[in-house]
């Protein structure tokens, strides 16, 4: 993958990321409030001591994980993938300058010392299980009262 490329493959696997936390901050506040409440939301669920770990646990409660298990596990994948590309640092494949178009760029694992992440690869699975895990959440909050567009 080039540089461009991965600019913007990584931006858009963060803006879909996004989409998610917020499909699950709109859960979490029904389920308490009776109604997706935006200053629960923003000061509570988008406070920086609010990480992902913390919605996700929430969401748990909520929910049956054991009925859900495949669904928080592809959620998990989702998570794992979005902080490769969020937090890795660039290696370049082939002997040419980095903003070369025909560059050939991998990331670096930030979790594992050594490991080179092909985010071609990485990038369609996230795209793959993205739409899953998406409807997944939408379908939830609707039968939770969620006004999703």
């Amino acid at each position: 993958m080039n540089l461009k490329v991965l600019i913007n493959t990584r931006g858009d696997i963060i803006h879909q990321f996004i989409q998610i936390e917020i499909a699950i901050n709109c859960i979490i506040s029904a389920h308490f409030l009776g109604k997706v409440s935006p200053n629960f939301v923003v000061d509570v669920l988008n406070n920086e001591m609010s990480s992902f770990g913390f919605k996700k646990t929430v969401l748990k409660q909520i929910l049956d994980d054991k009925k859900f298990g495949k669904e928080f596990q592809y959620l998990e994948d989702l998570n794992r993938i979005r902080n490769i590309f969020g937090h890795a640092s660039m290696e370049l494949m082939n002997d040419v300058k980095v903003d070369d178009p025909n560059a050939d760029i991998w990331l670096s694992n930030p979790k594992k010392i050594g490991d080179k992440v092909d985010p071609t690869e990485k990038s369609k699975t996230f795209y793959k299980t993205y739409l899953t895990v998406y409807k997944w959440l939408i379908d939830i909050g609707r039968e939770r009262g969620v006004p999703f567009p």
